[in-house]
Parts: C-alpha cells; structure tokens; sequence
C-alpha cells in the first residue's frame, strides 16, 4: 500500500508480529533501532517484535531486555569483514569490503528468505537491508508482509568539497 503510514499495515484486529531485522554493526542503527521499536509498543502495546540481529547490536538488544530470534545466531558479521579483510590501519578499503561481504551479504539474504518463509509476520522493518532489497530485485528473495526499509543515504554521487547539485 503505497502511502499508507505503518500502523495502517498492521492489522487493528491482531497482536501484530514484527520482524525488526538490524544487521548493521553500528550502535548508533541498534540504538535507533530501539527507539522505533519504542514508539511502535506506545502505539500498539500488544504488538510483538521479532529481532534478527547482527551479533554486536543482538548483544544490546539483550541488555535492553528484548528477545532475539534463534536464527540471529546464523547472521553475518559485517564489523568482521571490515577489520580482518579491509582494514589497514585507520583506512578502510571500500573496494575490498565489497568484495569480501559479497558471501555474507548473500548468505543473510538467504537467512532472511529463510525466516520469513518460515514464520508469519504482518509487517517487516529492516535497517539498511541492502543485500535483501539486491536479492529482492534479483528475484532470490520474496517478501510475504509490507516491508520498511530504513537507509541512512541513497545514491552513488561522490561526495566532496567539490561536487555540486
């Protein structure tokens, strides 16, 4: 439903089920995360919210008293291919990061195919779910619920001191 809010694909009737997945390892995306999630429990206190999550923001959840999912488990760890594959010393290589998270950017998608396959949810949100929306146009990936997808930029403009709109 193109212009709906979120509370309008969530059906008024049920306890809703949310699947929140957050797989980016910045504490800044979990935090924010968790107060989207705040808000959505203000408005619907029954709603329930599923939680797959990278490892780092998945151990944050836990202190903050939510459930993750038991597949969470299975998630790639995005901050791991940075530091071990990309890293050298304060500089990251963008083009080795992409190259080297190509398998674990597929392996969540399949991850993510494979809970909500598996499980019923009325809405999904996810944060920065990049490989899911690439495996979504690639025809990999079906989504079975209205789906929210949060992105801190969309483009692929450089940015610099120099560049102009």
């Amino acid at each position: 439903m193109e212009g709906a809010t979120v509370m309008e694909l969530i059906n008024p009737k049920a306890s809703p089920a949310v699947l929140f997945v957050s797989w980016q390892g910045g504490l800044g995306h979990i935090m924010r995360d968790i107060a989207i999630v705040r808000e959505l429990r203000a408005v619907r206190p029954d709603v329930r919210i599923n939680w797959l999550a990278h490892p780092l923001g998945g151990k944050i959840l836990l202190e903050e008293g939510e459930t993750l999912m038991p597949e969470s488990a299975s998630s790639a760890d995005y901050n791991e291919i940075g530091a071990t594959k990309a890293l050298d010393g304060f500089r990251l290589s963008l083009a080795k990061y992409v190259y080297h998270g190509r398998k674990a950017w597929h392996a969540n998608a399949l991850l993510f195919e494979e809970v909500t396959k598996n499980h019923s949810f009325d809405l999904i949100v996810g944060d920065e779910i990049y490989e899911v929306r690439d495996a979504i146009a690639a025809g990999a990936v079906k989504l079975r619920a209205p789906t929210v997808m949060i992105h801190d930029f969309f483009g692929s403009l450089a940015m610099s001191n120099g560049y102009r709109v």
